[in-house]
């Protein structure tokens, strides 16, 4: 790796989550651009760009270039944004590298470098690079933004995790002058990290994602399974999901042990005797009319009035539970909108639902959904699943309906297939996650021989908690130092976050 840099800017602890850059991204349409050689310059990153939540002064920042369509090899191309955190103890026995993958899809990697460094822990990364490849499409890697129909500085237009279909269309027609959305698949993204790998001259990497990234993970390790040591995957998707199928029920079922949990603890059952009639009434009241209140924006800090359909309101509590401590606050907030106050569940729904909409880059969510996964959704299999859930259908009305004015690419035979490798990867799962329950795990488990699947009780679609941290890292620690068996008592060991009681 040709690195240009000074190692006593690097005396680190990773505390704290790292915040997206503005370095950006370009193409280039010249049919004869060059593209990268064999090395890439690495220099600090810009001042302010990265660093100041971690307590890091300097990250190393550079790009490799890309053709977009990797088959034709010609054409447009994309300077994919690298950040690397070099390993704390230098040139002194390295071990292979930690290449992290975001979830979404439609995040970018640089975006999870704190949460690979803390899953992983300080100790495993002293001789570890910690390296962030944005992939196509996000961060600085010709980000795919689909702007609000409405005033951007207004939450009310980003409270739509489903873009509605005006949204959708209009961010079709727009990209398309700088992009071929058919180029933007998890396949040309798996192939592009392995690129970069190589062209930075390391040998084998380590990989750790989450979310969908464990979906980009196994996909590198199908592809390119000579050039990976190991894998760390988090809330783990199986290549043949089909997203959203499954999620309406997966929703379900963690609504239903979230009301049975409430039921058993002393504490919410006397704060909360009736949630699971409460709960009832709320949705029952949102299917009849908006649900309206006045939230403090996460923009300026103002008030303002938002309104949301029955639909996107369901959204917006699928990812309040996708923490176990907001999930620990819901009866609280149920009761409230119970009894006409809406503001408290409404304000966790439009952080969240906000937070989610200013880190994914949505014109890669859709030209992977529509490609890669709704044209494979089993409809009426689907509805029958989802009969009688809270989200129904909806999400996967709406999704394929924004996938009729966007461009779908051809995928390869195999595409969906489980993959098999003797690769050593942990799988880590969360008992109560509604998006991807433990069953995912088992399911990619099954093809993989050295794969270790550990789930955390009590615990969502991720688990950072002190308690659940603390947990993680020690498995996660164990794992990368290849000893055996793996310790994860403390995975099973885990207590639910205590029920928010106070004050409603």
């Amino acid at each position: 790796m040709r690195v240009l840099f000074d190692a006593k800017l690097l005396p680190v602890f990773l505390a704290h989550a790292l915040g997206a850059s503005g370095l950006g991204g370009q193409t280039v349409d010249d049919a004869d651009a060059e593209v990268s050689g064999a090395e890439v310059e690495l220099t600090p990153c810009p001042a302010g760009q990265l660093g100041g939540p971690l307590g890091i002064e300097t990250f190393l920042c550079g790009s490799y270039r890309v053709f977009e369509d990797r088959d034709a090899m010609t054409g447009r191309t994309i300077d994919l944004k690298i950040t690397v955190v070099p390993a704390i103890a230098g040139d002194s026995a390295p071990g292979a590298p930690v290449f992290a993958l975001a979830g979404g899809p439609g995040e970018a990697a640089h975006n999870v470098m704190a949460g690979a460094y803390l899953t992983i822990g300080p100790d495993a990364m002293r001789n570890r690079d910690l390296v962030a490849v944005d992939i196509r499409g996000t961060g600085g890697s010709n980000p795919l933004d689909c702007p609000p129909l409405g005033p951007e500085d207004r939450v009310q237009s980003w409270l739509y995790y489903i873009l509605p279909f005006d949204e959708a269309a209009r961010c079709a027609e727009a990209l398309a002058d700088r992009a071929d959305l058919t180029q933007y698949t998890t396949a040309r993204a798996a192939d592009d990290v392995d690129e970069v790998r190589e062209a930075l001259g390391y040998d084998r990497f380590v990989l750790w994602g989450g979310s969908y990234g464990t979906l980009l993970g196994q996909e590198i390790i199908r592809r390119h399974e000579p050039s990976v040591e190991a894998a760390v995957l988090l809330a783990i998707a199986p290549p043949g999901l089909h997203a959203p199928m499954g999620f309406a029920r997966s929703l379900e079922t963690t609504r239903e042990r979230l009301i049975a949990d409430c039921a058993g603890d002393e504490r919410c059952s006397e704060a909360f005797p009736t949630f699971a009639d409460d709960f009832e009434a709320v949705l029952a009241a949102a299917r009849e009319a908006p649900v309206e209140a006045v939230v403090t924006s996460p923009i300026n800090g103002e008030d303002e009035p938002v309104s949301l359909e029955y639909g996107d309101f369901v959204m917006g509590i699928r990812f309040v539970l996708y923490n176990a401590a907001s999930a620990a606050s819901m009866p609280g907030w149920i009761a409230s909108a119970r009894d006409g106050d809406h503001r408290p569940l409404m304000q966790a729904v439009a952080n969240a639902v906000y937070g989610i909409r200013q880190i994914l880059h949505y014109g890669l969510f859709l030209s992977m959904r529509c490609s890669e996964d709704l044209p494979f959704v089993d409809v009426e299999a689907e509805r029958r699943d989802a009969a009688g859930t809270m989200l129904g259908t909806y999400r996967m009305d709406r999704e394929l309906e924004n996938c009729t004015v966007w461009p779908r690419a051809p995928l390869y035979e195999g595409r969906h297939d489980a993959v098999e490798s003797d690769v050593p990867v942990l799988l880590l799962s969360g008992s109560e996650d509604p998006v991807t329950p433990p069953a995912y795990g088992d399911r990619v488990a099954a093809t993989l021989p050295n794969a270790l699947h550990v789930v955390f009780e009590n615990r969502g679609h991720g688990f950072f908690d002190p308690a659940g941290l603390t947990c993680l890292r020690n498995i996660a620690g164990q794992f990368l130092a290849g000893l055996s068996p793996v310790d994860t008592a403390c995975a099973a060991e885990l207590e639910r976050l205590p029920f928010r009681v106070a004050g409603g």
